[in-house]
């Protein structure tokens, strides 16, 4: 009976280990098959990041490349529009615009239309028209009052018939005013503010400067220019600089 009773738990020991080298043996292979899960895992991080980067990269070129369309779109536009305004300019010619026909591309036919029609009129003011000019009347009047220094001047041979005819001119004389300031009873001189240098500028010369640079809307320069031009050379070297004429206009021009 003893030896029953050991072979039966020799056989069980059999069993058991014959059990546990095919757990051992499926252990192996689960413990294979979570190294290769591990390393895969690890291979698909590092995937994952370099695709991340790729994208990363992939957003920002997206993001540069829209920058550049849109530039290049209103740049397009600029183009498109200035491309049109060079038609329009190339098509104008003397039949759609007030260009002359000499500006016409070469070989095309002058505008010859001539909206105006032909009449018997002769040139000039026609009859009963208003004239804008002084009248002989005016001019005599002008005289009597003073508005005209008269002056005669007689062509041909002085005789009792002779017809009238006026002539309306301007002369400008620089007139050169010497102020002498006498001391008073103390000795000093009592100068006024208009005459604090040497050499100033009469009313009308100022008069002139103010108009042309008022109303004229003249620049310094062309308005010395014109006075300059209506004086003898030794005036033409006092007059270099408009604020010395008008320093009160000026100075207000400057503030404002």
């Amino acid at each position: 009976m003893g030896g029953d009773y050991e072979k039966g738990v020799y056989n069980q020991l059999m069993e058991v280990m014959e059990k546990l080298n095919v757990m051992e043996s499926e252990h192996s292979q689960d413990r294979k098959e979570v190294k290769e899960l591990t390393s895969a895992i690890t291979s698909l991080h590092k995937e994952n990041a370099h695709l991340k980067d790729e994208i990363s990269h992939l957003k920002q070129t997206a993001f540069s490349l829209e920058e550049e369309n849109n530039s290049l779109k209103a740049e397009n536009r600029l183009l498109s529009n200035d491309n049109e305004r060079m038609k329009r300019i190339l098509d104008n010619d003397s039949s759609n615009s007030s260009n002359p026909p000499s500006k016409d591309q070469p070989g095309k036919a002058p505008n010859m239309f001539n909206g105006r029609k032909t009449t018997k009129k002769k040139p000039g003011a026609q009859p009963g028209h208003k004239g804008s000019g002084l009248s002989k009347a005016a001019v005599e009047q002008g005289i009597q009052e003073g508005a005209y220094q008269y002056r005669l001047e007689q062509r041909g041979t002085p005789g009792e018939a002779y017809v009238t005819r006026y002539r309306i001119d301007l002369e400008v004389i620089p007139v050169a005013t010497e102020i002498r300031i006498y001391a008073g009873c103390d000795g000093k001189f009592q100068v006024p503010k208009e005459l604090r240098t040497e050499v100033s500028y009469g009313g009308t010369v100022k008069a002139i400067a103010a108009f042309l640079y008022s109303e004229g809307v003249v620049e310094n320069d062309r308005i010395c220019t014109f006075i300059n031009s209506l004086s003898p050379p030794f005036y033409r070297e006092r007059i270099r600089v408009l604020p010395e004429i008008c320093p009160v206009l000026f100075h207000r021009a400057k503030r404002d």
